[in-house]
């Protein structure tokens, strides 16, 4: 029988969109409303809808939420559920007014967007905020600044502003407008006017970008686009929107009852994805009456990995109705609770911080110490009107949590979540950073200074200076200060006895021995304790003390670091200081990551360290991060650790190095800012043989803003006679080590990244000092890495090779001086570009477009670098995105550049520069 001409077409299949469904915004909200109805029992009042679908409104309603449209259609003193997409201050004034309990399922990056409007307007600008006009995030942003906020939706009403072109604008979006039609607005709002402040962060929700991204995807494989979603979703009616701008049919789903038939006739692929606000139930039966209609194969299409969670804290073993932490709403809550309540609470934030830093990974062993500390802070200060500052800030996590921030522990460190440090950002209870240690008392010092100055006598200035922080410089030049002028100025001296390993020095001799308060008297500054830091009530009562002193006063609290989990407490190396995602109950971490930049350095310093005694390891308090912990076990004589001392470490070195050592000072690059005026004149001008090794350079990622060594080669290149290295590898990284020990005549700076170090890469062959990576015979783009860019730029050589531009890929290894042989190369290529984890401003490229200036050359040069300004807390290759340092788009600017060569200046700084 010959064969059916139908068998031989393609069987008809779906092509599933991920990711769809929920967004970490939209899970949290319904998680808290939940727990909101666990805790408190029905009803619960939720202000909108909450999320924009009826199938999980009514689940909500069934279990017993409330939904209304008016905080007055609240019964007074009721538990009220702030809607997600965010409120006015006036709505939340207007439940204050109500005494409505408030829980605020606001989305952390709607918040966000909000903090940032409230910027903008604050420094006289006027705010276009681009979106619907009748939308409650438009709602809620507008109403920070509703005298300063214009709302626009289209090219057409940036046009019909009535505005000169020098008014200072910003703009903010939302996420009710597809990505190109927001696009096309910014470009207008720029056109038009010469004063724009851009956002600080994404200029679209990520969950509105990659299910729209998911949708043009889609677009290019099938004839039918169907997106799960409510009419009142504007998430998903967009995504029907970008599937007609594509060029292919879509339609909006609300469930598997709205799917007609008649869509289906002639078609062979669908595609199927849904809106943020979508349950993953409502694509399953979807998916189901397809197959019933032929549609059997299933292909999943992925085009984005959300990573994103602002999940619930952890602990959930204890019974719901017995805890306590959920009534925390903020710290006058406190002052309430029982002593054996307080205990009890401080057993729920240790489970907490074990179970949640234990899945994201930062800092455990500090926030465990600190428990019962703060809470004895918070029930006698009143924060924020007291300024309780957090020196270093890492201690701060029980703060956060007890701040009304408990329930997004789940998002600590990660992208649009919680900071590992105090944020202003985040919480008006964060009044400073900082995450480099020593400088609280000096901020105190100015704060109780400003109070007297303005006649303020009805607040407190309370610094927790603890893990250390005592014995860098900036702490003794402000205690100095504090105790000259009899500041009020509370201290609270959170004695651990370590910052990552035990804490060296004098100072913590004196502290540990009979009369620490002579110490303290002979600065002027009042003593109390010590006292038992785990003991509420005793610390409570000496806070109330020094709360009453007319002079600064330093509270001695006596605490054990890692506290209340037996792991931390018997590790003996730093005491679960900082831990990677791992087993709570076993310390495993989950993961091994592969070797690490930092162990490659210190174990090739161990084998240094064996062929030549006078190599000498100096580091400021931090042995152990800096990998000098093998070379202290097999030297112990050859280690100085000068506590949190930057600028005494490096000028020590360079008193080594005059004395015939080769000090080798292990610091992170971020820390190095600290010690530049040293590394200058100490060590620089003396022409002083001292080896920095820099630990953490470039983008470290989820450490924040404050712990990026974005500006190392930047300070660096303005130090006369400094050779600075920046390995790609393993291998370089030994080599380039072994090359500066091996300079007698100046000081060198070796730069290596956070994180894991990857397989070696060899070059295919070197010439006076370059390695050629990636040779191409045609002289389209001469492009040079810096360090562990090297394989992003081999890869962006890949793409450009591909569409027919040839790509030399040259690492120059030592990046300080400029290499000579670059002069004689760059005149063959049509474009020279350099791609760095550093400042564009001031880094190599910057410098190599100086010196090919200098020596005449001509081919422009394109500076692929870090933007400046401060970089949000997120993964290293979020954070790389985000500035533009990824191969697609170099290689996107690149070809550009070489297509249309007239229309960019001769040295032009690319990416994300700010």
């Amino acid at each position: 029988m010959a064969p059916n001409p139908t068998d031989r077409l393609p069987r008809r299949r779906v092509v599933l969109a991920e990711p769809r469904g929920f967004c970490a915004g939209v899970h949290r909200a319904i998680a808290m409303t939940e727990r909101a109805l666990e805790l408190h029992g029905p009803p619960v009042y939720v202000r909108k809808q909450i999320v924009h679908n009826h199938f999980i409104v009514g689940m909500l309603e069934r279990k017993g939420a409330r939904f209304v449209d008016e905080i007055a259609e609240v019964p007074r003193g009721s538990v009220c559920v702030l809607s997600a997409h965010g409120v006015s201050p006036a709505v939340r004034a207007e439940a204050a007014a109500a005494d409505l309990h408030v829980i605020d399922a606001t989305c952390p990056l709607v918040a966000k967007v909000h903090q940032q409007a409230k910027r903008a307007t604050r420094d006289g600008r006027l705010l276009l905020l681009i979106g619907h006009d009748d939308h409650e995030e438009t709602e809620g942003t507008r109403g920070e600044a509703p005298q300063r906020t214009v709302v626009v939706e289209t090219v057409e009403d940036v046009d019909r502003l009535d505005l000169a072109p020098d008014t200072p604008v910003a703009y903010l979006t939302q996420t009710t407008l597809s990505m190109d039609d927001t696009a096309d607005v910014v470009a207008r709002i720029r056109a038009r006017f010469t004063d724009v402040e851009e956002p600080s962060s994404e200029t679209i929700c990520y969950a509105s970008q990659n299910r729209q991204t998911g949708i043009k995807s889609l677009a290019r494989q099938c004839e039918l686009i169907l997106v799960v979603g409510s009419e009142n979703s504007s998430n998903s009616q967009r995504m029907v929107d970008v599937a007609g701008k594509a060029g292919v049919r879509g339609h909006l789903v609300p469930d598997v009852g709205h799917l007609r038939a008649e869509w289906l006739r002639g078609v062979r692929t669908v595609g199927v994805s849904s809106g943020a606000s979508a349950p993953e139930v409502l694509v399953e039966e979807v998916l189901v009456r397809l197959a019933e209609h032929g549609f059997d194969q299933v292909d999943v299409d992925t085009t984005a990995v959300e990573t994103v969670t602002f999940s619930l804290p952890g602990g959930r073993s204890v019974e719901p109705g017995r805890r306590l932490l959920p009534s925390i709403r903020r710290p006058s809550d406190l002052r309430r609770l029982t002593v054996a309540e307080l205990d009890g609470l401080a057993a729920e934030i240790r489970a907490l911080l074990v179970a949640e830093v234990s899945r994201t990974g930062g800092h455990l062993g500090p926030g465990l110490g600190v428990v019962e500390l703060t809470l004895a802070l918070h029930r006698v200060f009143d924060s924020p009107a007291d300024r309780i500052l957090w020196d270093t800030g890492h201690q701060a996590y029980v703060h956060k949590a007890l701040t009304g921030r408990w329930s997004e522990f789940g998002g600590l460190r990660a992208r649009g979540g919680l900071s590992g440090y105090p944020s202003r950002a985040e919480s008006p209870h964060d009044v400073i950073e900082n995450s480099h240690a020593s400088t609280a008392l000096s901020y105190a010092y100015g704060m109780a200074t400003a109070d007297r100055l303005r006649g303020v006598g009805d607040r407190r200035v309370v610094a927790v200076v603890g893990d250390g922080a005592l014995t860098g410089g900036m702490a003794w030049e402000a205690l100095n200060s504090i105790g000259g002028d009899g500041s009020r100025v509370v201290i609270v001296l959170n004695d651990n006895g370590r910052s990552y390993s035990p804490t060296i020095g004098g100072l913590a001799r004196h502290l540990a021995g009979a009369e620490p308060h002579t110490f303290f008297a002979t600065l002027g500054i009042g003593y109390v304790g010590p006292v038992d830091g785990h003991d509420v009530v005793a610390v409570q009562r000496a806070l109330l003390q020094a709360r009453d002193a007319d002079g600064p006063v330093v509270v001695h609290c006596l605490t054990s670091k890692g506290r209340g989990h037996a792991l931390a407490e018997n590790d003996e190396v730093d005491r679960f200081h900082a831990v990677r995602p791992m087993d709570p109950a076993t310390g495993v971490p989950l993961s091994s990551g592969g070797r690490s930049w930092t162990s490659v350095f210190g174990d090739e310093l161990v084998e240094l360290g064996a062929q030549r005694p006078d190599i000498v390891a100096v580091t400021a308090a931090m042995r152990d991060p800096t990998g000098l912990s093998a070379f202290a076990a097999r030297f112990p004589d050859r280690v100085l650790d000068v506590g949190i001392a930057e600028q005494n470490a490096v000028t020590a070195a360079a008193g080594l190095a005059m004395a015939g050592m080769r000090p080798v000072v292990a610091i992170y690059s971020t820390f190095l800012n600290r010690a530049f005026d040293q590394v200058l004149l100490d060590v620089a001008l003396h022409s002083c043989p001292v080896v920095l090794v820099l630990d953490r350079a470039g983008v470290t990622g989820d450490d924040g803003p404050s712990h990026n060594g974005m500006c190392d080669l930047s300070l660096l290149n303005t130090v006369p006679a400094m050779r600075v290295a920046a390995p790609r590898d393993a291998a370089t990284l030994r080599e380039a080590l072994r090359s500066a020990l091996r300079v007698t005549d100046g000081p060198c700076a070796v730069r290596f990244p956070k994180g894991t170090v990857g397989p070696d890469l060899p070059a295919a062959f070197s010439y006076a000092g370059l390695d050629v990576l990636r040779p191409d015979p045609r002289d389209d783009v001469l492009l040079l890495s810096v360090g562990p860019m090297a394989r992003t730029c081999l890869d962006a050589a890949d793409r450009l090779a591909a569409r027919g531009i040839g790509v030399t890929v040259v690492d120059p290894g030592w990046v300080r001086p400029v290499n000579p042989l670059l002069r004689v190369m760059a005149p063959r290529f049509q474009v020279v570009a350099s791609v760095e984890d550093n400042l564009a401003a001031g880094g190599f490229g910057s410098a190599l477009a100086d010196d090919l200036r200098d020596a005449g050359v001509r081919t422009p040069v394109a500076v692929f670098g870090l933007p400046r300004r401060f970089l949000a807390h997120g993964r290293r290759d979020e954070v790389l995105a985000d500035c533009g340092l990824t191969a697609e788009a170099i290689a996107a600017d690149l070809g550009r550049r070489v297509a249309a060569p007239e229309r960019w200046r001769a040295v032009e700084p690319s990416g994300s520069v700010g």
